[in-house]
């Protein structure tokens, strides 16, 4: 088979999770600003969910357009998750098939995520199976296989965090994903860790110490939320004190961003460089935390929407090896849904609490809007200090082209 077109030679790396469900008509009949959107962002991705069909059937809100024919003619790239059940075969050939025709008129291959995350029981109509990551790959290879014949590329859907190096069982499709027509779609969250986590100080050194003004200034006007500002300064000190993890790299822990380490040095291991990675959920979103109860790790704040502004930013203007990153989430109930990840959204009324710059359009938009794409210096110089700081990593990651 010829090389796969993923995308046109002017697309940046910059993508979002567009809203959290697969139906599309409330946000097609406001299409324009939405685009236009998108576009002032800088987006060359997003991932879209379908119900059945739904991407692919002509609308009239979209002047008889298809979904992925409109996010195509303005330069946007979908990447298509149809609604699928684990335990039960795929159903979407025909749409495949479709999307591989709509996709040829722009001479681009399409991107296809075969399933979302193979360890949730959403991902079921039983239980989820105690082995399910044996039984993942084999559906991954049987259907994904299918995917590829018909003109597409069937992308692997991450655990989150994949429990083992899936790799080795996949050998017989080995060739596909050297070939460029089977990729790694990753979930990697910072949660509340930065962008350059495990090889940031506090990780690494347990240092800084925080005082209450540290606390005021990171929350802002947020300060009084204890949704948001719910641990005390001593808390985050004496866990500082005591949680310094010397060495720790996101090889041995892909609780982060930084997660597609781990999967870079998995191929790297197996194919001697890192093949097609994809992030189609990840980031951060306001009040997350790694862990819960016990286990949460107290040493870093929750993040505020200026945060997640901040860190969103930085991770796409640091060069890595990930084609595209499509961070969670563009919107919910602005674009048509319930609302049950309005908190996480970048264009929501949630935290309008927090005055005028958080009545609907989140730090995030801005800081897009504000800085065109291109790598940072600043971005580049921290992840120098920290692979200078930490030979381990150095040495484990010296292999993989950043």
């Amino acid at each position: 088979m010829a090389s796969p077109v993923y995308h046109h030679p002017d697309a940046t790396n910059r993508g979002v999770h567009f809203h959290p469900f697969g139906f599309h008509n409330r946000w097609a009949a406001e299409w324009e600003q939405w685009i236009d959107l998108l576009q002032r962002m800088y987006m060359s991705w997003v991932v879209v969910l379908s119900e059945g069909d739904a991407v692919l059937m002509p609308m009239a809100e979209l002047q008889g357009r298809s979904v992925v024919g409109l996010f195509l003619e303005h330069g946007i790239h979908p990447v298509v998750r149809f609604k699928v059940r684990l335990d039960r075969p795929w159903p979407h050939m025909v749409h495949v098939e479709e999307l591989v025709r709509q996709f040829d008129e722009y001479g681009l291959t399409p991107l296809v995520l075969m399933g979302n995350e193979p360890g949730d029981p959403r991902e079921y109509v039983g239980d989820v199976p105690p082995d399910w990551p044996q039984r993942y790959i084999s559906y991954f290879m049987h259907h994904g296989t299918e995917v590829v014949r018909a003109g597409a590329v069937a992308l692997f859907a991450d655990g989150p965090s994949w429990p083992y190096d899936p790799f080795p069982s996949m050998e017989p499709v080995w060739s596909a994903w050297e070939d460029g027509w089977m990729g790694y779609a990753g979930h990697w969250y910072g949660l509340n860790r930065p962008p350059d986590w495990p090889y940031d100080s506090v990780t690494q050194t347990g240092q800084p110490l925080l005082t209450e003004q540290d606390l005021v200034d990171w929350f802002g006007p947020f300060y009084e939320d204890q949704g948001l500002n719910d641990v005390p300064v001593e808390m985050v000190n004496e866990a500082r004190r005591t949680g310094a993890q010397p060495g720790l790299t996101a090889i041995e822990d892909d609780t982060c961003w930084r997660g597609w380490e781990r999967v870079a040095h998995q191929m790297t291991t197996h194919f001697g460089r890192p093949l097609l990675l994809c992030e189609t959920e990840g980031g951060w979103t306001p009040g997350a935390a790694a862990g819960a109860g016990s286990d949460r790790d107290l040493r870093f704040l929750k993040p505020t929407p200026d945060q997640v502004g901040e860190w969103t930013l930085a991770s796409y203007q640091a060069e890595i090896p990930v084609l595209f990153q499509c961070h969670w989430l563009l919107g919910d109930s602005v674009l048509g849904g319930a609302g049950g990840w309005d908190m996480d959204a970048w264009c929501t009324g949630w935290w309008r609490h927090g005055g005028p710059d958080y009545w609907f359009y989140m730090p995030a938009v801005r800081a897009c809007i504000d800085h065109p794409p291109g790598p940072s210096q600043e971005a580049a110089v921290k992840v120098g200090e920290a692979r200078d700081r930490i030979g381990r990593a150095s040495d484990l990651l010296g292999s993989i082209e950043w």
